[in-house]
């Protein structure tokens, strides 16, 4: 478990998909919040 995790960390596609998902997922969120203000 502890060599999958450090093999994702380490190789440079997996670190780009992850960051490319989290900054999708936030501004989902951000979004989603935003509405919710604007209300």
């Amino acid at each position: 478990m502890q060599d999958l995790i450090e093999k994702v960390f380490t190789d440079p596609t997996f670190v780009w998909v992850g960051l490319i998902l989290v900054v999708l997922i936030t501004l989902a969120v951000f979004k989603k919040l935003f509405k919710l203000v604007m209300i």
